[in-house]
């Protein structure tokens, strides 16, 4: 379902290099503007995941707890969580997604997705900013 619905996906944009599925269940989906994702298919839904940014060297902690704070219930991720890579070097962005849902659902998902993922880059980007005034 997921292979068919991510040709459906690539072809609405209007992109002809479809990712196939890995080994180990993972489509590994580049879009514009530097958007990664990883879509890997789960028991009971989807798991969506993609890098933010870089995590900067400085006044982290002020950064940390804005994100914290959009974590809460999801409120500022669109039910999605920002965390960390496993090298701890990136901000990622991860949701999951259960498998109840049709086509145009799981289009809307990824686009809300992308909308967030945009919008952390720019807060980060903004936080390096201000950063580099102060």
């Amino acid at each position: 379902m997921i292979e068919k619905w991510i040709h459906n996906l690539f072809n609405e944009i209007g992109l002809v290099d479809v990712p196939r599925q890995s080994g180990d269940g993972v489509y590994n989906i580049e879009l514009f503007n530097n958007i990664k994702l990883i879509v890997k298919g789960l028991e009971i839904g989807y798991y969506i995941q993609s890098m933010i940014a870089e995590v900067p060297k400085e006044r982290v902690e002020s950064l940390y707890i804005l994100i914290m704070e959009a974590n809460f219930l999801g409120q500022g991720t669109g039910r999605a969580a920002i965390g960390m890579s496993s090298d701890e070097n990136f901000f990622t962005l991860s949701l999951f997604i259960n498998y109840e849902m049709n086509y145009q659902e799981f289009k809307e998902k990824i686009e809300e997705f992308i909308n967030y993922l945009e919008f952390w880059r720019m807060q980060i980007k903004k936080h390096n900013k201000i950063k580099s005034i102060l």
